[in-house]
């Protein structure tokens, strides 16, 4: 199945809900169901572009709190998948990721994503 069908066949609250896993700002995920149903991946792909660079900066900043630090657990499994290679990292590793994710943030003013 298509990245399109499932999010076309999906009710409006659980496309609501699998869209927010993607993106945290709600006017992003608002932006996207606002313009279903999708003809194809690229369709859905260029709507999420769209909708990404119509945000404002507290929207972004609002995907970005939602987002786990590089390094940081998380209970859910595609955050863990993304994470995957830096969770099982020896203490010294974990320490020096929570200190450059405090300075990137102190940086930016957000959580840095990579």
């Amino acid at each position: 199945m298509t990245v399109a069908a499932y999010i076309n066949g999906l009710p409006v609250e659980a496309a609501r809900t699998a869209l927010a896993r993607c993106c945290a700002s709600h006017q992003w995920v608002q932006r996207m169901l606002a313009v279903r149903p999708y003809a194809s991946d690229a369709q859905l792909y260029q709507a999420a572009d769209r909708a990404w660079w119509a945000l404002d900066r507290g929207d972004w900043l609002e995907a970005f709190a939602a987002h786990p630090r590089i390094g940081q657990r998380s209970t859910d499994a595609w955050s863990s998948g993304e994470q995957s290679g830096v969770t099982g990292a020896g203490a010294d590793l974990q320490l020096a990721l929570r200190e450059e994710n405090g300075a990137d943030e102190r940086r930016f003013g957000h959580v840095y994503l990579v």
